[in-house]
């Protein structure tokens, strides 16, 4: 004869680290609670305030700073750098005034912010002097405003100087998340002496736009990366 009674049967599921958390005995599934996604709590406005990004031009060039001497300081101060990654970098962006080239890559994931180091090439045969307020950072198939630009002006005529772009969350004040893996190329407005119908009549609707001979992204990844840790 064949004994079809049934028999106890349990199957172990991880769910966390520390926990097995799911059992089957009889045909019969039970979870335990601590398995169960967490149910929404009730969000403060003093919560929406203290997790609220703060845009403070100190901040940024203290985190510019940080991000410059990271070598020099992370062995020394260590919980200056707990949120802290970064990468070297090769990405350049070539306009008809200048090129920009992207070396160094930090990120500082509490208060949201990425720091570009690379450089710049004054392409013409004069001085080079643009409104840093108008840079912009294409971040593989979007576009992100500057919060902190350093860079020496005027660029002498056909040389390469030293530049820092500092970015803050996104476009509408919230939080980008924007990983130090994606790509990143600096993008500079046109030169002040240039007409702006000339170089940015794209906004209004006249001139011609401008012409950034930009890479295409690599790989097939065309949606900026995301990080919310280190």
């Amino acid at each position: 004869m064949t004994d079809r009674s049934p028999k106890a049967t349990r199957i172990n599921t991880l769910c966390s680290p520390l926990d097995y958390l799911t059992q089957i005995r009889l045909g019969m599934l039970h979870v335990r609670s601590s398995c169960l996604a967490p149910r929404a709590q009730e969000v403060t406005e003093n919560d929406v305030r203290v997790n609220r990004l703060k845009y403070d031009p100190e901040l940024l060039v203290g985190y510019l700073r940080r991000a410059r001497d990271a070598e020099l300081l992370l062995k020394t101060y260590p919980d200056l750098y707990k949120d802290y990654s970064s990468r070297a970098a090769n990405y350049t962006s070539e306009s008809d005034w200048a090129m920009t080239t992207v070396t160094t890559i930090h990120r500082f994931s509490d208060p949201d912010i990425v720091v570009l180091e690379g450089t710049v090439q004054n392409k013409l045969g004069k001085p080079l002097y643009f409104d840093g307020r108008s840079t912009t950072v294409q971040v593989v198939n979007e576009v992100h405003p500057a919060k902190l630009v350093d860079v020496a002006q005027p660029i002498p005529a056909e040389k390469t100087v030293s530049i820092a772009v500092v970015l803050q969350g996104d476009w509408d004040a919230s939080r980008a998340h924007l990983s130090v893996q994606n790509e990143f190329r600096i993008i500079l407005p046109a030169p002040m002496s240039e007409s702006a119908n000339r170089y940015q009549g794209e906004e209004t609707g006249r001139g011609l736009p401008p012409r950034f001979k930009v890479p295409r992204p690599e790989g097939k990844q065309v949606i900026p990366r995301t990080q919310t840790g280190p």
